[in-house]
């Protein structure tokens, strides 16, 4: 086996999160939240801003709900090719 996920992880190459590609739902849900956090600033009307802050707050759940399932995915990727590298050094 040529290629080494452990020494990929040993490098800094796999297994952080700021190497963990986000997804396309990400951006969007990033930008809406940057959109809505713009209008808040802006905003003179108090029923408005509580009303944007509700959006907000979901939004921002719908984000870290998002990370997590990209994270989640990435680090079970990771413990397969883990578990396939060191049953193939078994193996040898």
């Amino acid at each position: 086996m040529n290629y080494s996920i452990i020494k990929e992880m040993f490098a800094g190459n796999r297994g952080n999160c700021d190497k963990i590609k986000q997804s396309e739902r990400y951006a969007e849900i990033a930008n809406k939240i940057s959109g809505i956090i713009i209008k808040i600033t802006a905003s003179q009307n108090e029923s408005e801003r509580k009303a944007l802050l509700t959006e907000l707050n979901c939004l921002q759940g719908e984000l870290e709900a998002e990370v997590a399932s990209e994270n989640y995915t990435e680090g079970f990727k990771t413990g397969l090719l883990v578990a396939l590298e060191a049953n193939s050094e078994i193996k040898h």
